[in-house]
């Protein structure tokens, strides 16, 4: 049954409700690649593809528009799967379960998806009104594995896409036209470990840090919520000096590009140690909560005790080192632009952790608008790790956007937006990975915006939609396409 069907636009939401019902996480697009070919074939859409998954559907221009230049509009078909602890959510297999209240429509205990599917249901409403409204030629671009370091317009077959100008639909400010965005590197950092039997009896014990508000790795660095990651590496260094404790497992984060809400860790430690440790996370809690409860009021530490250990103690030295690596790493926001008021320059996310039985494993992803202080970030971070004795791996590095105030279709967009609204629209760049960067270093001559509706905390299962900018955007899309 539809639960979205009473929104307006209509095409547009029946789209997106379709999107939801598809598993269609990052690198498990199949589903959703196969379900845009099979729309294509039933629609008699001129359809193109490439060989990493990319679709591109061209449609011809509205009869008083034959004799003018092609006009890009592209969004990305994967998502950031995110759900609450709690939830019993399968992504590879479950539709999302969506509803509105008060004009917002949310996904119950995950992730959303209108990054990008709001985008991506535009496309499809767009090609299905095509023969309703002015336009001139329109290729709509579909890329894939865009969550996961903008594979599909990296490897785009660059014969797939003529047109010379191109409106991105991944943006989450509606009233708000960006020409600018940063740009990315992935570091991997493996630390060996050396497992070791005790002599002296032990408790075991699971810490766990939940509730945290978490969010995107990029728009939301700078608004002060906490990383679980790191607020477990904190907990544990105070814990390592009041005990001769002993990790055993490590995990927390799901997602690189996520600022972590969850993490937990399993240790032992000497068994007379138990109640000054417990008073110590009691402690801790009540402190941080008194710090930063205004932003992250779910905060909790749960300290229970385990049964058994569920593998051999990592040795001491290993031990301090492992938590030594996870205090030093940097996290968070670096630097504020000088040039641009408000927008961040440089961040780097510690957004997942995980460990073997010989291996602690991190994941982090690092931004900036300016490359050279992308080169110097992942340098301290390579630097850090190496002098810790963990295996580097650098990987996905994408480029940024370079804003470009002087464009004639910023010009043209913001023309039509005042004539529709009556005031300009905010024109800014963002601290995200767009795939515009990629496109404007693959593509040198191309003329590029982005924009979109109104997207709350994506990357989180807090993400929501508010429905009334969906409805103004597409609006204004459309007549943005009737005066190119």
């Amino acid at each position: 049954m539809a639960k979205l069907d009473h929104l307006e636009p209509g095409l547009v939401w029946r789209h997106f409700e379709h999107i939801t019902s598809i598993p269609h996480c990052s690198r498990d697009e199949k589903a959703i690649h196969q379900h845009l070919l099979n729309l294509g074939e039933h629609k008699g859409w001129e359809t193109r593809t490439d060989l990493v998954g990319n679709i591109i559907f061209a449609l011809p221009a509205s009869l008083d528009r034959m004799n003018h230049p092609p006009i890009a509009l592209q969004a990305h078909m994967d998502m950031v799967c995110e759900k609450v602890l709690e939830s019993k959510h399968d992504f590879l297999r479950d539709p999302l379960e969506v509803y509105e209240v008060d004009g917002i429509v949310h996904a119950r205990g995950t992730s959303l998806g209108a990054d990008n599917g709001i985008g991506l249901a535009y496309l499809l409403a767009l090609a299905e009104e095509c023969k309703t409204f002015s336009h001139p030629p329109m290729e709509l671009l579909v890329t894939c594995s865009e969550e996961v370091g903008l594979i599909g317009a990296s490897e785009l077959d660059q014969n797939l896409l003529r047109a010379k100008r191109m409106i991105n639909l991944d943006t989450e400010d509606f009233g708000e036209i960006f020409i600018g965005c940063a740009g990315g590197m992935d570091t991997k950092i493996a630390l060996p470990l050396t497992r070791e039997v005790l002599s002296i009896p032990t408790q075991a014990f699971k810490l766990s840090i939940t509730g945290l508000a978490g969010g995107h790795s990029g728009c939301d660095i700078n608004s002060n919520r906490r990383n679980s990651i790191r607020l477990l590496a904190t907990a544990l260094a105070f814990l390592s000096e009041q005990s001769d404790l002993r990790l055993l497992a490590l995990n927390g984060g799901n997602q690189r590009n996520a600022i972590p809400r969850e993490a937990n860790a399993e240790f032992c430690l000497p068994v007379p140690d138990r109640e000054k440790i417990q008073t110590l996370i009691l402690g801790l809690e009540h402190n941080w909560r008194q710090e930063f409860g205004s932003v992250e009021p779910g905060l909790t530490l749960k300290l229970k005790e385990q049964t058994s250990n569920p593998t051999l103690p990592i040795n001491r030295n290993i031990t301090q080192r492992v938590i030594a690596l996870l205090c030093a790493l940097p996290s968070g926001l670096t630097a504020m632009s000088p040039e641009l008021s408000g927008l961040v320059e440089t961040s780097t996310n510690l957004g997942v952790l995980s460990s073997t039985s010989t291996h602690l494993q991190i994941g982090m992803l690092t931004r900036s608008s300016v490359a050279t202080a992308l080169d110097d970030l992942t340098l301290r971070i390579r630097t850090i790790a190496r002098s810790f004795g963990a295996h580097v791996e650098e990987e996905g590095r994408y480029p940024g956007w370079k804003p470009n105030p002087t464009s004639q279709l910023l010009q043209q967009a913001s023309d039509v937006f005042a004539l529709q609204f009556g005031k300009p629209p905010v024109v800014r760049a963002v601290h995200a990975g767009l795939e515009c960067g990629v496109f404007s270093e693959r593509f040198p001559d191309i003329d590029l915006i982005s924009m979109g509706p109104t997207i709350r905390n994506p990357h989180s299962p807090d993400e929501h939609v508010i429905v009334t900018t969906v409805t103004a955007c597409y609006d204004y899309l459309k007549k943005l396409l009737s005066a190119l």
